[in-house]
């Protein structure tokens, strides 16, 4: 469990600190920028120390209760020793925040924890706080101070609100220096000069002329001269009386802090002279990296939007597919002309697979082969009869299985002397109790391949023609011999 003395700090937070957790009525906010997506760029540390404050005044209030209001049950882990005297308050997507707000104000706790300030809770609980609350919240911001205020007007509150904002502790994480390589350094005139501006508003004495540092880089720190990183704070605590909150300084400001780390060689001595202006440059290529990030979440979602779409054009073709495939079933058994039956099957078969050729060879008395019916083909070809062994490959399995050969009884052409070139060939056993019926025959000129959910179709399809088309064949037969006997 991280506490605050596991980070190195100037000795004046801890004075502050103190003053924050034995504090009465009023808001205290942790500020700082956590961003997820970028490279080379550090957490703020915010939430960590949120939870320590929380973890702090909870310890040294014995009998404090508190009371949590978060979006997520895991956005504000109570430690386990105060878990009896806490509730937690889950605000779910279609609840009211302000009734939810409402419920946790009515128990009168004595800590009132929000996981996040935002545009719809800032304003909330700052009318907590007016009426007697002790709130504790954090809000994603790189501003610090009174900076921190003017960001809570633009989520919704009030100036009038603004005189309960207690404590603002501003916090960021900064590359330190390396242990191993940093040496003694000495500014220039011109540093010493820009130095003399800030040394009144520091701890340290004008007529003491402190050790800075510079790193020249090792393989410690790979060349980079920094290893690790420090904390910063900002501590700006707010005054009730105060004519404008807006225009109170921090007790302790950022400024004054990275020189304190300079002078105790955690910092070099350029973030000290140029720490405004690499504020503003860190704060640019956040918002850099944040506009990035929002563009590639924009395309990725829009790509899968595209996905899901194309997924539910397959899925409603699948499924009308599959709801009028036993519709055909019906239509199949229900017939028993058997040259019919085959154009039907041969239509069908096609449409289903999205084929563009189909042929169908029927078995007649054990030895030959009959082209029944074909979609795509020289009509030429129909009621062909071939030898059963040229249609019926040996050892083939039940279901479909590529073909990459013209149908048997048709004659090879150039692709460019019959229109277009054979791509994909599916080779369709129909059997009906596992005896062989016949042979159908699919090609497609306009796609490589057929999909798998187009082959297990065309499987189910051609089970159910088999058992029709033996059917079929069975009637005409009988048909014939009935024929042969009034004769």
């Amino acid at each position: 469990m991280l506490k605050l003395a596991d980070f190195f700090h100037l000795p004046q937070v801890d004075t502050f600190l103190e003053q924050l957790t034995h504090d009465g009525p009023g808001l205290a906010v942790v500020a700082g920028l956590d961003l997820r997506s970028g490279e080379g760029f550090l957490p703020s540390g915010r939430s960590t120390i949120f939870r320590i404050l929380m973890r702090e005044i909870l310890a040294a209030n014995p009998d404090a209760h508190c009371v949590v209001v978060t979006r997520a049950k895991d956005a504000v882990r109570v430690p386990r020793a105060f878990q009896r005297r806490t509730m937690v308050m889950t605000v779910r997507p279609f609840d009211e925040y302000q009734a939810i707000m409402a419920e946790a104000a009515r128990r009168r706790p004595d800590l009132l924890v929000l996981d996040t300030l935002d545009a719809d809770n800032a304003a909330l609980a700052l009318a907590a706080a007016a009426a007697g609350l002790r709130v504790l919240s954090q809000v994603d911001s790189v501003f610090r101070g009174a900076g921190v205020a003017r960001h809570l007007l633009d989520l919704g509150v009030s100036r009038a609100e603004l005189q309960h904002l207690a404590w603002i502790i501003s916090v960021q994480r900064q590359p330190a220096l390396c242990l191993d390589c940093k040496l003694p350094y000495t500014p220039d005139a011109a540093q010493l000069n820009r130095l003399l501006a800030l040394l009144p508003q520091s701890e340290i004495e004008p007529d003491h002329q402190p050790v800075y540092y510079r790193a020249v880089g090792c393989p410690a720190c790979e060349g980079s001269g920094r290893k690790g990183d420090v904390l910063v704070f900002d501590i700006f605590r707010g005054d009730p009386g105060a004519p404008n909150v807006l225009e109170q300084p921090s007790l302790l400001p950022a400024e004054d802090y990275v020189l304190g780390l300079a002078v105790r060689g955690y910092l070099p001595l350029g973030d000290v002279l140029h720490f405004e202006s690499e504020q503003f440059h860190r704060t640019y290529k956040l918002l850099v990296a944040s506009e990035r990030a929002l563009a590639d979440s924009h395309a990725a979602l829009e790509r899968r939007v595209a996905e899901l779409e194309v997924a539910h054009n397959v899925l409603q073709q699948r499924t009308k597919a599959l709801i009028s495939l036993q519709d055909i079933g019906q239509a199949l058994i229900s017939s028993d002309d058997l040259d019919a039956l085959a154009v039907q099957v041969c239509w069908r078969a096609r449409d289903l697979c999205g084929a563009d050729r189909a042929i169908l060879y029927y078995l007649r008395d054990g030895d030959q082969a009959e082209v029944l019916a074909l979609q795509g083909w020289d009509p030429a070809l129909l009621h062909t009869r071939l030898p059963a062994e040229d249609v019926f490959r040996a050892g083939v399995a039940a279901g479909p299985v590529p073909y990459d050969a013209w149908p048997p009884g048709t004659t090879p052409r150039p692709p460019d002397v019959e229109g277009a070139r054979l791509r994909a060939g599916l080779y369709v056993p129909l059997l009906a109790q596992e005896q062989h019926v016949g042979v159908m025959i699919v090609h497609s000129t306009h796609q490589n391949r057929f999909e798998p959910g187009e082959v297990a179709l065309l499987q189910t399809f051609a089970n159910q023609a088999a058992v029709a088309i033996q059917r079929a064949g069975l009637v005409e037969d009988l048909r014939e011999k009935i024929a042969e006997l009034e004769a």
